[in-house]
């Protein structure tokens, strides 16, 4: 039998139609599986977690990753403040949310030494050492630098540990170069005229 012929029998249709109900089984149980594997169709709506601790989260329908802590001495510790993906979103169950917690200990960095630096200058540097400017004190002293750092009233030396946010009071010189300028201006100026005045005295003048 030639293959033209074969083409033509009831087995080969047999064959071709038993292929075709088995590629479309194949194909119905591959969507059943996805269905189920990816949970399509059962989305939930994302609860908003911030301002709420992690420690009273009890949601079963997401898993909950800290990725991130920072200090906020407004709030209390493990408090969430950010996350994602964002209140409101749509989820499969069972969606991994990132989330943002407030510090549950204080972190300490070492006061920098800031000695004859500016006032400009030693503000930025506290800030970025996660300090919060306080008072500024002004004193009697030649230059306009820094010439210590108080906390509570008390100097507090360089390179102290202190907890991270705190408030610090940056004493500072008022500038007396020029009032010293005129203190020695007006001491020459009365040497001066006392010399003036012995020498007239002297010569009978």
């Amino acid at each position: 039998m030639s293959n033209w012929q074969y083409l033509k029998t009831k087995t080969f249709w047999a064959h071709i139609g038993l292929m075709l109900v088995t590629f479309i089984v194949f194909i119905f149980l591959v969507k059943v599986f996805l269905n189920i594997y990816t949970r399509h169709g059962k989305e939930i709506e994302l609860a908003d977690y911030t301002n709420k601790s992690i420690k009273d989260i009890q949601d079963e329908k997401v898993d909950i990753i800290v990725i991130d802590s920072i200090f906020n001495e407004d709030l209390p510790p493990l408090t969430i403040v950010n996350q994602y993906p964002e209140p409101g979103m749509k989820v499969k169950p069972g969606r991994k949310v990132y989330v943002t917690v407030v510090s549950n200990s204080y972190e300490k960095v070492p006061l920098p030494d800031l000695t004859d630096v500016t006032l400009r200058a030693a503000t930025l540097q506290l800030q970025a050492y996660g300090f919060q400017i306080g008072r500024i004190e002004q004193v009697p002293s030649i230059g306009q630098t820094v010439i210590a750092i108080k906390q509570n009233g008390r100097e507090i030396p360089w390179g102290t540990l202190l907890k991270k946010g705190s408030v610090v009071d940056i004493v500072i010189g008022s500038g007396m170069q020029e009032d010293i300028d005129t203190l020695q201006t007006n001491t020459e100026d009365d040497e001066q005229a006392q010399i003036i005045s012995t020498v007239s005295k002297r010569l009978g003048i």
